[in-house]
């Protein structure tokens, strides 16, 4: 009963806190806290210096710029020649312009055509990252003002965690910091995550319902700052003691060094999460079971509708509690199947290996099938089709067909 009621009140406090500290990405949590529904990745919120039209124009081109890596998860989308092409003249898929005023600081809140965005991408091959994505728990360990290192807490004002928030705003990457109350404090401490003693925080990590955790730290050295970050599935075992992404570095200054964590951790997220356009024809069949009710059934239907893995949907069979759909795909089953097991409604009844997890260090990746071929009830037909995309990197060289047509079946446990 104790454990139940602390994980109440970590979820309470942390779903109170961060649409505040997320700016204008708003983080939609499900009522066990895994994973996030992240929205508002049609707009942008850009500083400007006064209201005239080049401070505007300039704005714009930069809450563009936003919304693509929001919407993409990769800097180099940027430099693609088609997205490129469409920064210089953004105005063209600009919805809507507001000013706002924050402590001082005049703001360009810009919206665009979401849809356009997404068409865009897809024409430029690069990946398209909906909007269920992982929720991570920060370990941070950095210097305060008296020089002392501390782990930022979900309480703390400092401005690295504001500079932290900020960077993860313009990448829609939802984040937690930990609460650092009596339990944490006895359970770990600035040591253990220097030291990257991945057991002790993994410990730690477990009351906090996250997808991800990662250690990570900044320090001031003679060069500018010194950081290092190691990310971890939450569901961490002994077969899995490496971490997914590491990083040992130096930047010239905080800012520089968060926005690298950022962009490897977002790296990693989009080459397991996100999906390029394979330009095939694939298809698979998708069965939920549960859903009782017509609430269920919609709330379902939006669910479906907002998987950025799907192309389209068709239902094709209604059964007592169950529902049957033919899904056509952008990807791989594989791609699916990742983002669909962040769902916290959705429980596997019936399908193939849960995916494997790649290891990215310091720029290199490797890819691992992500799904078992000798799984009951898949066809040896999907043998080779359900390798994880590299990162930005089309599908163009695959031989991939189809994907067979056996249904996969989830639990549905909408309200």
């Amino acid at each position: 009963m104790h454990n139940m009621l602390a994980q109440k009140n970590v979820a309470q406090k942390i779903i109170i806190k961060l649409p505040l500290l997320l700016l204008s990405t708003l983080v939609i949590f499900s009522s066990s806290l895994l994973a996030a529904e992240v929205t508002q990745l049609d707009e942008s919120l850009v500083s400007v210096d006064n209201r005239t039209t080049a401070q505007r124009n300039i704005g714009i081109k930069k809450a563009f710029d936003n919304v693509v890596l929001k919407n993409s998860g990769l800097q180099s989308a940027l430099k693609n020649p088609l997205v490129a092409a469409k920064h210089n003249n953004p105005n063209a898929l600009m919805t809507q312009y507001g000013y706002q005023e924050k402590e001082g600081q005049l703001y360009l809140k810009v919206n665009f055509d979401n849809r356009r965005i997404v068409d865009l991408l897809r024409q430029a091959n690069l990946p398209v990252w909906g909007k269920q994505r992982p929720l991570t728990l920060v370990w941070l360990v950095s210097d305060d003002e008296s020089g002392q290192r501390q782990i930022i807490s979900d309480e703390s004002s400092s401005q690295i965690k504001k500079d932290f928030f900020r960077q993860a705003n313009n990448r829609g990457m939802p984040f937690i910091f930990p609460l650092m109350d009596l339990d944490d404090s006895m359970r770990i401490s600035v040591s253990d995550v220097r030291g990257m003693f991945v057991d002790t925080v993994a410990g730690a990590s477990r009351r906090y319902q996250a997808d991800f955790f990662i250690m990570a730290s900044i320090a001031n050295s003679r060069r500018g700052v010194d950081y290092t970050l190691s990310l971890y599935p939450k569901t961490r075992n002994a077969s899995s003691s490496a971490p997914l992404v590491s990083m040992n570095s130096d930047a010239q200054n905080v800012d520089l060094a968060i926005s690298a964590m950022m962009a490897k951790i977002s790296e990693y997220y989009v080459d397991q999460y996100a999906t390029v356009d394979s330009g095939s024809q694939l298809t698979t069949k998708v069965t939920f079971s549960g859903v009782n009710t017509i609430k269920q059934m919609v709330e379902l239907e939006h669910y479906i509708g907002q998987l950025r893995a799907i192309k389209s949907s068709q239902l094709v069979q209604i059964k007592g509690d169950t529902v049957t759909y033919d899904f056509s795909l952008f990807s791989t089953q594989a791609d699916l199947f990742r983002v669909m097991d962040l769902e916290p409604r959705l429980t596997p009844l019936s399908k193939a290996a849960e995916p494997k997890m790649t290891t990215m260090n310091n720029g290199s990746s490797e890819q691992n099938t992500a799904y078992s071929d000798n799984v009951s009830g898949y066809a040896s037909s999907n043998r080779g089709i359900d390798n994880s995309l590299s990162m930005g990197k089309t599908m163009e060289s695959q031989n991939v067909t189809s994907a067979p047509v056996v249904a996969t079946i989830y639990q549905w446990k909408g309200h």
